[in-house]
């Protein structure tokens, strides 16, 4: 097992001004970092006994500052704010880095759409979890409630990327989904991608970790999820997508990859 901490950033407002208190360093989202790095949730004596977890702010989302990163965090970012950095996070992603979506609408998912799946906007707010973030290392979460605005992924198409969904709406219409290693390609990391950030937001979305409501469970399930073993297996890609994806970059990150 790695002894070094997983490192998780995520987009800061230097980057992403108009997410607001949702960019990574914003209010919403204070809570969950303390609970990340709260040895009780991660470490050797926490509820899972992986990696501790640091936390930190990205000014810049290039390679050279994704380099040393181990989850990456596109938490409600608007497609043009995002622009400049989508094909190195993309990049970074094939070659083996772990991501984490937040996209509420078809504004703000610039970098699930590079790689073939976007969020449609709208829907209906209550939404079932199932899989492994339903039962995870720090507990059972059954139902959470979107809030504010909010959106939806299209079922047919996450499953035929080699995706599986992990909660859906009262319409039966993707709200979370989730990638194995190697979905989009040998090297690809994990990926999980939330069709509302208010899913596991502090203030606004009502996420508690002290002590853990449902919304609270989801999402340090969630981080279990992406610094774990793949709980689901890949399958394989349609014929051309491999390309496509490449195209973007190709594979220029030499990446080390935590393994347990």
């Amino acid at each position: 097992m790695s002894q070094a901490a997983t490192v998780v950033a995520g987009n800061s407002t230097a980057i992403a001004p108009n997410s607001s208190s949702w960019a990574w360093d914003g209010t919403e989202h204070a809570e969950l970092r303390a609970a990340l790095e709260d040895g009780a949730n991660f470490g050797p004596a926490g509820r899972d006994t992986s990696d501790t977890i640091t936390t930190v702010d990205l000014v810049s989302a290039d390679a050279a500052s994704l380099a040393g990163v181990d989850i990456f965090v596109s938490s409600w970012w608007r497609d043009v704010q995002s622009a400049p950095f989508e094909a190195d996070i993309v990049e970074w992603f094939l070659a083996g880095g772990d991501l984490l979506l937040l996209q509420d609408g078809t504004d703000r998912d610039g970098i699930s759409t590079r790689l073939g799946f976007e969020t449609i906007g709208g829907g209906a707010g209550q939404n079932t979890v199932s899989g492994v973030l339903a039962n995870g290392p720090h507990g059972v979460v059954t139902e959470v409630s979107q809030a504010g605005s909010f959106g939806r992924f299209d079922n047919d198409v996450i499953t035929g990327l080699g995706g599986e969904i992990f909660a859906q709406n009262s319409n039966g219409q993707a709200t979370i989904v989730g990638f194995a290693e190697g979905a989009f390609g040998a090297t690809s990391g994990r990926l999980l991608a939330f069709a509302d950030v208010d899913l596991i937001s502090g203030n606004f979305g009502g996420a508690d970790f002290d002590p853990l409501n449902a919304k609270g469970t989801l999402a340090l399930n969630a981080f279990s999820f992406l610094q774990a073993d793949a709980a689901i297996a890949p399958v394989p890609l349609p014929a051309g997508l491999p390309l496509m994806v490449a195209g973007l970059g190709g594979l220029a990150f030499i990446r080390r990859r935590r393994r347990r």
